[in-house]
C-alpha cells in the first residue's frame, strides 16, 4: 500500500513539474484552435445534431464512470489550487469542471441518472474511484 501511494505521489509531482517547466512566451499567440477552449454551446449543438442510438451497457457504464473520474480530476486539482494557490491547478479545475458538463449533456440526453449529482468536494460514489480518495484537509 505504500508502495501504491509513493507511486501516486510520484507521477502526480511528475505531472505538476512538467505544467510549471512549460509555459507561454509573449510571443505565442494562440487561436480558437489551438487555446484548449471548448465552447460548450457547440459542443452540445454536435450531441443533439447527432444521431440518437441506442447505447450498450459497456458504453453506459463508460459514461457514468467519465462522469466520476472527471469529477475526481477536478476534486483533486481544486484542493491542490485551494492548498497552493497555484494559478495552473485552478486552470485545470476549470477543464475538469468543463469535461464534466459535457458528459453531463451526454447523460441527460440518454435520460441516464448522474452518479455524482452530489458536488460536494470528495464524495465518490463508484468505488474504483474511491480507491484515490484522499485526505482532502
Amino acid at each position: 500500500m505504500k508502495y501504491f501511494f509513493n507511486s501516486v505521489y510520484l507521477i502526480v509531482f511528475m505531472i505538476v513539474i512538467g505544467l510549471t517547466t512549460s509555459y507561454c512566451t509573449k510571443d505565442d499567440v494562440a487561436t480558437d484552435q489551438d487555446s484548449g477552449y471548448i465552447n460548450l454551446s457547440n459542443l452540445y449543438y454536435q450531441i443533439n445534431d447527432s444521431p440518437m442510438e441506442a447505447l450498450s451497457q459497456g458504453e453506459i457504464n463508460s459514461l457514468v464512470y467519465m462522469r466520476e473520474e472527471e469529477k475526481l480530476a477536478r476534486d483533486v486539482y481544486g484542493t491542490l489550487y485551494q492548498r497552493w494557490k497555484s494559478n495552473i491547478f485552478n486552470n485545470i479545475s476549470s477543464s475538469e469542471q468543463t469535461h464534466m458538463d459535457a458528459i453531463l449533456h451526454l447523460l441527460q440526453r440518454y435520460n441516464l441518472p448522474d452518479p455524482v449529482a452530489s458536488n460536494e468536494v470528495g464524495v465518490l460514489p463508484i468505488p474504483s474511484c474511491r480507491t484515490y480518495t484522499i485526505n482532502w484537509s
